[in-house]
């Protein structure tokens, strides 16, 4: 009988912390899509919208990156067990956020200078929200296990200031580009044993981060192989540090000097006619 009463217990102290366990369902999200108007691509998404949700106040917006084995284009796969734990912290009122979940059939890593189609075209949906919805420019976060990690990584590196933290989970990316991730809040987990993805991917990444000047958090668990996002997303500290984080507003200078470029852009472009 005492058994029973700690263990039912602690099942009680989890639920206050966050909130009754719900696993994550298709349903809990709008289906929606973009269309980009120059190549026609499409990029399927789900959006949760945080609960009792008042336009009168702004909400985070939190970007998850799938990993490989949910490709595809029918818009459900993307939001399964693997996001139970990150779901139950956003659904919270202390963590009240947006989940968006796109989905691609091509993969979100890219080598190349350019983001590839999908994160280009999620960078598209999260404008397109931003105007639809009251959310907080300032504090977008972008997490990806596997694929979806070197996707938060190469997304990172590419749109260094359009994400307050990134955690990417199992993932990988080019050394080569830490550079621009000096300034960037990063919060990297990885399995020593991991099979799937070798550890080494994250360990570089840090490394030539740090090298460069940068001073990321880096978590490796020695056990636990690939699928280490359930446990990732339970860690109450990587809330509290995530939300923490937030873009710095451009200053009133670099604003007038924003708008005297545009002005002199306006003047030679009249001039040229």
């Amino acid at each position: 009988m005492r058994l029973i009463l700690v263990v039912c217990a602690v099942f009680l102290f989890q639920c206050m912390c966050v909130g009754i366990a719900h696993a994550a369902n298709p349903n809990d999200f709008q289906a929606r899509s973009y269309t980009d108007s120059g190549t026609g691509n499409t990029l399927p998404y789900r959006l949760f919208i945080p609960l009792n949700y008042d336009p009168q106040e702004q909400y985070p917006l939190v970007l998850f990156l799938h990993g490989a084995g949910e490709s595809g284009t029918q818009n459900d796969k993307q939001i399964n067990g693997n996001i139970d734990n990150l779901f139950n912290h956003v659904k919270t009122p202390e963590y009240s956020s947006f989940l968006l979940a796109p989905q691609t059939n091509s993969g979100w890593y890219t080598g190349g200078a350019s983001l590839s189609s999908s994160l280009f075209m999620t960078m598209e949906v999260i404008q397109e929200l931003e105007a639809e919805f009251s959310i907080d420019h300032t504090r977008r976060y972008v997490t990806g296990l596997s694929m979806g990690g070197g996707g938060t990584f190469d997304m990172v590196c590419k749109r260094p200031d359009s994400f307050a933290a990134a955690v990417p989970i199992c993932g990988y990316g080019d050394p080569g580009k830490a550079g621009a991730l000096v300034h960037q809040p990063i919060w990297a987990f990885h399995a020593a044993n991991d099979g799937t993805v070798p550890v080494e991917n994250t360990q570089n990444m840090i490394a030539a981060i740090q090298a460069a000047g940068g001073n990321p958090l880096y978590t490796e668990y020695a056990t636990g192989g690939h699928g280490i996002w359930g446990t990732v997303y339970n860690t109450p500290e990587l809330y509290d540090w995530m939300y923490a984080q937030a873009t710095p507003e451009p200053s009133a200078a670099t604003m007038l000097l924003v708008g005297f470029a545009m002005m002199l852009g306006l003047r030679v472009a009249r001039r040229q006619k």
